[in-house]
């Protein structure tokens, strides 16, 4: 240890720099964390300090408490892009969710338009003297809103009448 010593003596050079006993206390404290010595930790800071002049836009330092603007800059521009990314995605997500609840209803509307719907209920009314909207939904098992429409259909045509019981018998 007294060889690796002695050598670093012949090889360095001694600087001077004065610190109030303060700033010592404080450069002393830190190198305790950092677990090296004084000197080591200011030369450190200063080579640092020499590669941020002379590469400003590079800037590689020891140190993460500061970034390069330049860095700063570019990772803006990439939250920015993004964002409108995230936006377009989202508007895209709205307009597929609308897309699907119109499908939906061309096909709750179209399946309506079916004879064979509008005929199985016809026959339903044939076979029993009177119904209510949730008999013909039990008895079918169709969608409430289509057997709604061909009832409303079916009586806007006078093939069904509603009777004071709240029932549909035919005419």
């Amino acid at each position: 240890m007294k060889n690796i010593n002695q050598e670093l003596k012949e090889t360095r050079i001694f600087i001077q720099v004065s610190l109030s006993k303060e700033e010592k206390k404080v450069i002393k404290d830190f190198a305790k964390i950092k677990h090296t010595n004084a000197s080591n930790l200011m030369r450190e800071a200063i080579f640092d300090y020499i590669r941020r002049i002379e590469n400003p836009e590079m800037y590689s330092s020891n140190s993460k408490l500061q970034l390069n603007p330049a860095l700063i800059e570019q990772l803006i521009h990439e939250q920015k892009k993004n964002r409108e990314i995230q936006e377009l995605i989202l508007k895209r997500t709205n307009i597929m969710t609308e897309m699907n609840k119109t499908l939906e209803l061309i096909k709750k509307f179209s399946v309506k338009a079916e004879p064979t719907i509008r005929n199985t209920i016809f026959n339903l009314f044939q076979a029993h003297n009177t119904l209510n909207p949730k008999e013909i939904i039990e008895k079918t098992n169709f969608d409430k809103e289509i057997v709604f429409s061909i009832i409303s259909e079916l009586h806007n045509e006078d093939l069904i009448q509603l009777t004071s019981k709240g029932r549909y018998k035919l005419k």
